[in-house]
């Protein structure tokens, strides 16, 4: 089976499932944060505001050269402290736009993608965290839980009305299904919220000052790199800003990686389908896989996110998939920590 072929299956598992690895730190437990140490935490106060705005782009390289650059995703948000206890925070996420470069009108995936945006214009999320910051649930999960639902169903319209044979060896059913049961609970629908999870991963942590290595290939196949320190980012930066870099390399042999497609085929495809698809899969799979996830974390001294970027680089044969996400700040109004006087700032996008 081509590399072609496979590796965008092996970037759905990757991506919608989790495998790779993150940056390893103490417990909450261990929140006393001392010399040798930074905490991760939240000194939020209520209707505080920030705008980020996320880039993400995908490049494909064969034998060294780019073939092919996915459409780049330009997304605004806005996050406002709607209270704060001492038990912690609900912090409101508000989506304000959202732009593809290069987007083609009229092709399936613009379609896929006019029909998600229309079934969530409009909806905020509420997000609960503990006093550190660490992100403990969502308010308003069983209404965006219903949206998604009908979402997916008018996703699954319009896929299957682009193909007649699709129904007949991948029944509608189970990707419906298979999508519906993701986001049945809280925790999957906290799913669809990546760029809030990526931005609150930290909190909550308490990282030792310098550099580290977590060595745990016994157990996983992993290596994980850990440097952290104080290192201001950017012109509106102040001297306790903080930085936390990681670098995670998981390797998986070729009998694993074909495991891994093929599980998720005899997911989808038909009854009389299953097993044959995973034994296709271990006859034509012949290479193992390295996926790298490099995360560079900038946060400002009261614990806000400064910029956040991640990178997953997924190699399998002579193919390789760069996933660049990136979610910096464009404006923030803090209401005790910083003021109009000793905190300009630059306007929104």
């Amino acid at each position: 089976m081509k590399t072609r072929i496979v590796l965008p299956l092996i970037l759905f598992l990757s991506v919608c499932l989790g495998i790779g690895g993150s940056v390893t730190s103490h417990g909450v437990a261990d929140l006393e944060a001392q010399d040798s140490t930074i905490a991760v935490i939240a000194y939020f106060c209520k209707n505080d505001t920030m705008k980020y705005l996320r880039t993400q782009t995908e490049l494909s390289i064969e034998n060294g050269d780019t073939v092919a650059q996915k459409d780049k995703l330009y997304e605004e948000f806005m996050l406002i402290v709607r209270d704060s206890t001492a038990d912690g925070y609900k912090i409101e996420f508000i989506p304000l736009a959202v732009e593809y470069e290069n987007d083609t009108t009229g092709d399936m995936k613009s379609r896929l993608r006019s029909i998600l945006q229309e079934h969530f214009k409009g909806v905020s999320a509420v997000f609960s965290t503990d006093e550190y910051g660490t992100i403990k649930g969502l308010d308003n999960w069983k209404e965006i839980r219903d949206r998604i639902k009908v979402g997916i169903k008018a996703l699954c319209d319009s896929i299957y009305s682009m193909s007649s044979h699709l129904d007949s060896f991948m029944p509608r059913s189970n990707l419906e299904g298979l999508m519906t049961l993701k986001f049945s609970s809280e925790e999957g629908v906290m799913s669809a919220y990546n760029e809030f999870a990526t931005l609150f991963s930290l909190h909550g942590n308490v990282f030792d000052i310098g550099q580290k290595t977590i060595d745990t290939a016994d157990k996983d196949s992993s290596v994980t790199t850990v440097w952290v320190g104080y290192a201001p980012y950017g012109e509106y930066s102040f001297d306790n800003d903080y930085n936390i870099l990681g670098r995670t390399v998981t390797k998986y042999t070729s009998e694993e990686t074909s495991d891994m497609l093929g599980g998720l085929f005899n997911i989808l495809m038909k009854d009389t389908l299953a097993g044959v698809v995973n034994k296709i899969f271990k006859d034509s799979v012949n290479t193992g896989m390295i996926i790298t996830q490099l995360e560079d974390y900038h946060l400002f001294y009261n614990g806000w996110p400064c910029m956040m970027r991640t990178q997953k680089i997924i190699e399998f044969g002579n193919r390789t998939t760069v996933i660049t996400d990136e979610i910096g700040w464009t404006y923030r109004a803090w209401h005790q920590y910083a003021t109009k006087d000793d905190d300009p700032v630059p306007t929104s996008l």
